[in-house]
């Protein structure tokens, strides 16, 4: 059996007494506590203006807590100018073993695909921010060749993680390509989809060919997290895990 969690819009401050960091705190130690062995996957916006000092703050966080990792970044894990804080970001991934795909320009990560579980298990994160345009998303077509090259992979189970609403159309939080991104992901024999973005939680199953698609809330408003389990024989529950 596998475990995973998955958090979404964390929107850290750079003050470690603020309810938002104190909030993740309180659900990564219970996630150590209770499921130390469960992949936890973060779909972005994990800071909440994309400084430097909010982004140690995270450091600080996710470096306790020893699960393996799988983390996309959103469009509030960029300043205000628009910059994304490379060497941050890179000391952040290296430092806590977090797998963050941080984008396609030379000096940062690609999109990453890695296999767990003896090879049973296929993890895509992706990077859907537009960075021409505000909070609106867009996967690009390198980045779609990629992916429909990475599905391809032998694996039991395929996950996949991005940012934003993969089918929503709402001004600001619509996925620009997001129909060639279901064309992409459908075919793919895909169990389970993680995003954020909207902070509104939801759940659906057997939607665009996908067995789970599991939209997170902002945990700084919540006080449960979503725990799903792949059992040996292929089915997929979950649960809401409580936390303090």
């Amino acid at each position: 059996m596998i475990e995973i969690i998955h958090i979404s819009d964390t929107h850290l401050k750079s003050d470690a007494r603020h309810p938002h960091n104190i909030r993740l705190e309180r659900a990564l130690a219970h996630i150590a506590g209770k499921h130390p062995k469960a992949l936890l996957v973060a779909s972005g916006d994990i800071c909440d203006n994309g400084r430097r000092d909010e982004f140690l703050q995270a450091y600080k966080l996710f470096s306790k807590l020893d699960n393996p990792k799988l983390i996309v970044k959103g469009n509030h894990d960029k300043d205000i100018k628009g910059i994304w804080p490379a060497r941050v970001l890179r000391r952040f991934c290296k430092k806590t073993g977090i797998r963050c795909p941080l984008g396609s320009w030379p000096w940062m990560n690609k999109p990453f695909c890695m296999q767990s579980e003896g090879g049973k298990l296929l993890l895509i994160g992706l990077d859907s921010n537009d960075d021409r345009f505000g909070a609106e998303g867009k996967i690009g077509k390198r980045q779609l060749k990629w992916l429909a090259r990475n599905l391809k992979r032998p694996a039991q189970h395929r996950i996949v993680a991005l940012h934003h609403h993969p089918w929503e159309r709402d001004f600001l939080c619509k996925l620009k390509d997001a129909e060639q991104f279901l064309q992409t992901v459908s075919s793919a024999n895909l169990d389970m989809l993680f995003f954020g973005h909207r902070h509104k939680p939801g759940l659906w199953r057997d939607r665009y060919g996908i067995k789970i698609i599991s939209a997170a809330g902002a945990l700084y408003d919540e006080t449960n997290y979503r725990l799903f389990r792949i059992h040996n024989d292929g089915r997929i529950d979950f649960e809401l895990e409580k936390y303090r």
